[in-house]
């Protein structure tokens, strides 16, 4: 995983609320991914390799975090181990996927990420994230093309005019 070359997909997402969004994704390791949702909703979540930060369209506002701070800091480190930084809180494996929980070691009950991996060859296909108060959201990615170089604007946060 840690070789992980770019990634660009269509992703679907499922919210425990019985939500469900889709749009393109990108991540170029280290540090930076994109999720752009498609019509209706026009909100899009950028990590520029220090913050992530979340448009919201319907409130014209912008929130970020550092990328340490959250649960994407696993998937976007530029050597991924489970370490000192994760707690693994459980491993399965089933009919060629790969399954990994886990927590951040430094604050175990702000929530735990899944990730799923098909196994030949081992690449993300999955994720879900429960948060502290047990909502949670599954994204599938669907359609990945590997290895191709993204446009580093991508990557760099622009509230829209």
């Amino acid at each position: 995983m840690n070789a992980m070359p770019p990634v660009r997909a269509e992703f679907i997402q499922q919210t425990s609320d019985g939500q469900v969004y889709n749009g393109q994704f990108w991540l170029n390791r280290p540090g930076r991914l994109r999720f752009e949702y498609k019509e209706p909703v026009h909100n899009f979540v950028v990590a520029d390799g220090a913050f992530i930060h979340f448009w919201d369209a319907k409130m014209k506002q912008a929130s970020d975090a550092p990328i340490g701070q959250t649960l994407a800091d696993f998937i976007l480190k530029d050597h991924i181990a489970f370490d000192k930084d994760v707690q693994i809180t459980g491993i399965k494996r089933e009919a060629g996927l790969l399954e990994v929980s886990l927590v951040q070691s430094s604050d175990p009950t702000a929530g735990t990420l899944t990730l799923i991996f098909e196994n030949y060859p081992l690449q993300l296909r999955q994720w879900s994230t429960t948060d502290a108060t047990g909502r949670t959201s599954t994204v599938s990615l669907v359609n990945p093309v590997m290895g191709e170089k993204p446009d580093p604007r991508l990557f760099v946060f622009k509230a829209p005019n």
